[in-house]
């Protein structure tokens, strides 16, 4: 394949010119934007309902405690309700587990799976006054993202702190993830595009992960940064200090977080090595060698941590190199959805939004397609209609190969860190400059952006209904609520609808900048 050809829409300018300091600043607000966003959804989402976080907390309790990891489940050791192939792969992913006293969590799965009740019984949750040792079905996970909310534990004195604690500590490495992520974005003389991407490609579902206890969240916010890296790159054939870190930070945090995070990098970096290229990829390892080199190390001893990890303590699941037709059939009958999973569906996976918000983020991500298709240079541009295919193919192929072998379901967040970098393949792409008018298409990047913040209050928005009085209640129930985060429903809702008219502004303020900077 021969290289892209280079793309004046990102030429290299001076860091500290005020064009590329305001450009920053443009970044720096949508990044803070999202910050916010995790601290409403970090309050807004009742304690211990996000997804396994009952487990996640354990795991991160342990370490508290001063174990990395816990000890081995006997041989004996059953789960009810679960058949024999599940209760297999939970031993392998379990470990025992010391919890202090008063630090074991009680009452609060009182609505689990129970979407019409409210939260409002877990106010009467608690804790266990003796010290207990219980087993967390997560304790074999690997440990990078449990240390900082670890650490943040040490100071609570019952659950309900210890857990909101590790949740704020998640939320800022993830935080600190996506501010990465955007500020290398802005290294571009022209980011609207590359920023409006962003917000359409990190979903609701994304930010209610990510406000959770639970290594996910940081998988996604990996996920995103490594790939912003990679494209950036590719669409220059180099890039400056913040594309360079974003693709270091984001490739060994997204190797380190969990099992499959392995995967996820091997498949972006195919998809950067496609993109840019043979010819391309020899130019930018002779341009930036040093650079080349660093990351390359970097990254290869992350994955090999991981791998060491694995082998050592991970869980074995045959591999089915050649699914059979009942495999393949039910891949695609579950496919839709997952599509819904990653767009938002919350809490104990019970927890939807209005029906039309599905199909409208579809639309959000389609309307970036079409737009910047013909806008793109050629050969990026099929390049990137192969990858876009390949990535929503990826989970057909993992329940097929590998999941149904579990017989555990395929959630949609699992797969959210490679599907996230979809949309970005079209908003970060090498452009045709005399395709692109940035003052017409000023307007199509705010109104996506504008869309995508609608979308983001909704899901949180009926998360917090679900909460409040359950999906059956009233949708106005500010005044109504059986359940409240701290402070009440009010400033949250007052934060969410700030944050949400903070992404099209952010983007339309790179958009004037880049106007009044041509004219």
């Amino acid at each position: 394949m021969s290289a892209l050809p280079d793309s004046p829409l990102f030429p290299s300018e001076g860091l500290g010119s005020p064009a590329a300091r305001r450009r920053a600043r443009a970044a720096w607000l949508m990044a803070g934007s999202y910050g916010l966003w995790l601290v409403a959804w970090v309050m807004g989402t009742p304690l211990f309902s996000g997804a396994d976080e009952w487990a996640h907390y354990l795991r991160a309790m342990g370490i508290r405690e001063g174990r990395l990891v816990g000890d081995r489940l006997p041989e004996d050791y059953a789960f009810p309700d679960f058949t024999p192939v599940q209760q297999a792969f939970l031993r392998q992913t379990s470990r025992l587990i010391d919890i202090p006293a008063g630090m074991l969590p009680q009452g609060y799965s009182c609505n689990a799976y129970q979407s019409e009740q409210s939260a409002g019984c877990t106010n009467q949750g608690g804790a266990v006054p003796e010290p207990r040792r219980g087993a967390t079905v997560t304790g074999a996970y690997p440990p990078a993202f449990y240390l900082l909310p670890a650490l943040a534990m040490l100071p609570a004195h019952g659950p309900t702190s210890a857990l909101l604690l590790a949740r704020l500590a998640n939320a800022l490495t993830c935080a600190l993830l996506l501010g990465l992520a955007l500020r290398a974005l802005a290294e571009s003389r022209w980011p609207a595009p590359s920023l409006a991407a962003f917000a359409v490609a990190l979903t609701p579902m994304g930010l209610a992960t990510m406000a959770a206890l639970s290594p996910s969240g940081p998988e996604i916010a990996a996920g995103l940064t490594f790939a912003v890296g990679l494209y950036r790159l590719a669409a220059r054939r180099g890039g400056g200090a913040w594309t360079w870190a974003a693709c270091i930070a984001g490739g060994v945090a997204l190797s380190l977080a969990r099992a499959l995070g392995v995967a996820w990098v091997v498949l972006l970096l195919g998809c950067f090595v496609v993109l840019l290229g043979r010819v391309g990829l020899l130019q930018l390892a002779r341009s930036e060698r040093r650079r080349v080199l660093w990351a390359g190390g970097l990254l290869l001893g992350a994955l090999i941590l991981s791998r060491l990890w694995e082998a050592s303590q991970g869980a074995r699941v045959p591999v089915t190199l050649l699914p059979g037709m009942k495999a393949w059939r039910e891949a695609f009958k579950y496919y839709p959805d997952w599509l819904r999973e990653q767009v938002g569906i919350f809490q104990y996976l019970d927890s939807e939004m209005p029906a039309w918000a599905y199909p409208a983020w579809g639309v959000l991500v389609a309307a970036l397609v079409a737009w910047r298709w013909p806008r793109l240079a050629r050969a990026w541009r099929w390049r990137a209609g192969v990858l876009a295919l390949g990535i929503l193919a990826v989970p057909l192929g993992l329940y097929a190969m590998l999941v149904r072998n579990s017989e555990f379901w395929l959630q949609g967040r699992y797969v959210l860190p490679l599907t996230c970098a979809l949309p970005l393949l079209f908003g970060v792409g090498a452009s045709q400059p005399e395709r692109e008018e940035p003052a017409r298409a000023q307007g199509f990047y705010v109104a996506l952006a504008a869309g995508a913040g609608v979308i983001q209050a909704v899901g949180w928005y009926s998360n917090a209904r679900r909460s409040a009085v359950g999906i059956r209640g009233p949708w106005f129930f500010l005044t109504s609520a059986e359940w409240q985060p701290p402070l009440g429903w009010w400033p949250w809702c007052a934060l969410v609808l700030v944050c949400a008219v903070a992404l099209p502004l952010c983007v339309g303020l790179s958009s004037l900048e880049e106007r009044s900077h041509r004219s």
